[in-house]
């Protein structure tokens, strides 16, 4: 008979590249924050406070990480309160009721990390509340670890939504309350004819009464403005000359596209000429 053959000496099984490393354990504790820990409902706050083996500083970048997904907002974190080699402080929250018996979970920095050996606490119901002090109920619902910048942006979404609002009925007010006036004060004349008569009788004022140029600028102003809106019944009294260009353009598309240069040119030069300062104005800017 042969000889057995000796059995071969057993090699280790080489480690497989790019596998996760064994995360060590950490003794976690939870820390009154305002509110008693056998009083906890759902969004109240309180402390993880976690201790372990000396290892790398965690960052705030640092992620929670649960083994079953029904776990999952069991713990929430909110803040990052303190870390170093051998301690990290959080602040969480709870969203899910019950009893939450010997919970573990994984905080990861990327590969630095460590496993809680296992919390057990309580989360009552809001809804269901037995004889007692209230708790903090809406206020404490409220996704507060959202960041900030994202309030900010829908704060100023629902500002710019109200003004454009309050800026469109406005100018629908005007508008009815404009048309109610014209015809309450129909003229004989057209809009031009009537405009024309204004031109000559302050041209004569220029001539005759001496009056201020500045003054008469600015009554020609308004004569010009009045005479856009009894043509085309837009405000341009009350609005400004690009918010009547708009309203000319919107209502009169056929009209505006024969007139919009020399209208554009006649508002544009009103609103360059220096009114508020009589001694800057000369005739020549009336002409």
């Amino acid at each position: 008979m042969s000889n057995p053959k000796s059995p071969e000496t057993e090699k280790p099984s080489p480690e497989v590249e790019g596998a996760s490393p064994i995360l060590p354990k950490w003794n976690c504790d939870l820390v009154e924050d305002g509110v008693q820990l056998d009083a906890l409902s759902v969004g109240d706050t309180f402390l993880l406070s976690c201790k372990g083996d000396y290892q790398e500083r965690m960052t705030e970048n640092l992620k929670i990480e649960f083994a079953d997904e029904k776990d999952q907002y069991k713990v929430h974190i909110l803040e990052f309160v303190r870390s170093d080699e051998q301690n990290l402080d959080l602040k969480v929250t709870s969203y899910k009721t019950g009893v939450h018996k010997d919970l573990k979970f994984v905080l990861r920095d990327g590969e630095n990390g460590f496993q809680v050996a296992g919390v057990t606490f309580e989360v009552k119901s809001i809804l269901k509340q037995e004889n007692g002090p209230p708790q903090r109920m809406w206020a404490s619902m409220i996704p507060v670890s959202l960041p900030v910048w994202i309030y900010v942006v829908l704060g100023l979404i629902a500002v710019v939504l109200l003004q454009r609002a309050y800026s469109f009925f406005k100018k629908r007010g005007q508008r009815r309350r404009m048309l109610e006036e014209l015809q309450a004060h129909q003229l004989a004349t057209t809009p031009y004819n009537h405009f024309t008569r204004q031109l000559r009788q302050m041209n004569r004022s220029l001539s005759l009464d001496g009056r201020p140029i500045a003054e008469l600028i600015k009554e020609l102003d308004l004569q010009f403005r009045m005479y856009l809106v009894r043509r085309f019944q837009v405000p341009a009294h009350l609005w400004s000359s690009t918010q009547t260009l708009r309203a000319i353009k919107g209502d009169h598309k056929l009209v505006y596209s024969t007139v919009e240069a020399q209208l554009r040119r006649c508002l544009v030069e009103f609103d360059r000429v220096p009114t508020g300062d009589s001694d800057r104005v000369k005739e020549k800017d009336f002409e």
